[in-house]
């Protein structure tokens, strides 16, 4: 603290001031110290951590912080939670690779891939080819399933049906044919 002249004020003085004992302020000192003595060895710790994790990671580069945790705690260290990890990700600037969601794959089935039937065929006229799907809508009672059997040639919806049970859509299907 400094006066008006600009000239530091003693500690006697400056306690005087401010109406405190100097043991008070040689205490605060003493407890600001060893604060930030505190502080220092948690940031030592807290940068091992990282270091740890960031090498872990140069090996394990798809890991979001749920399976880095697990990995270091499979790895004997018992202070990798899913909290700290996460926020470790979160200071360094890390985020998990997110799955690439594969929408064509091979059959996996023992008999292999179906050929097209349809393949260098040339449709002239109504009824001559008819496809069908089955869509599974989710409802707050369950599910449901939504049949449809369509004209490929005019692509006009021949018949359709939203039931609750997969059996009975076979009468969306023979309703459908009836009208060939």
């Amino acid at each position: 603290m400094h006066d008006e002249n600009g000239i530091r004020l003693s500690i006697l003085e400056q306690c005087r001031i401010l109406k405190l004992s100097r043991a008070t302020y040689y205490e605060c000192c003493r407890f600001e110290a060893e604060r930030q003595k505190k502080k220092s060895e948690e940031n030592k710790i807290r940068l091992k951590r990282a270091k740890t994790v960031i090498n872990e990671r140069s090996t394990h580069s798809t890991y979001g912080y749920k399976k880095m945790s697990k990995h270091l705690k499979r790895l004997g260290y018992d202070w990798a939670g899913e909290k700290l990890i996460h926020n470790l990700y979160k200071e360094l600037g890390i985020k998990g690779q997110k799955p690439v969601f594969k929408t064509t794959r091979s059959g996996k089935a023992p008999y292999g891939k179906f050929p097209c039937l349809l393949r260098n065929k040339f449709i002239a006229f109504q009824n001559q080819v008819m496809a069908t799907d089955i869509t599974y809508i989710k409802t707050s009672w369950g599910m449901m399933y939504f049949t449809a059997v369509i004209d490929l040639y005019s692509r006009k919806i021949l018949s359709c049906s939203c039931i609750k049970f997969v059996i009975f859509q076979t009468k969306c299907l023979d309703k459908g044919l009836c009208l060939k």
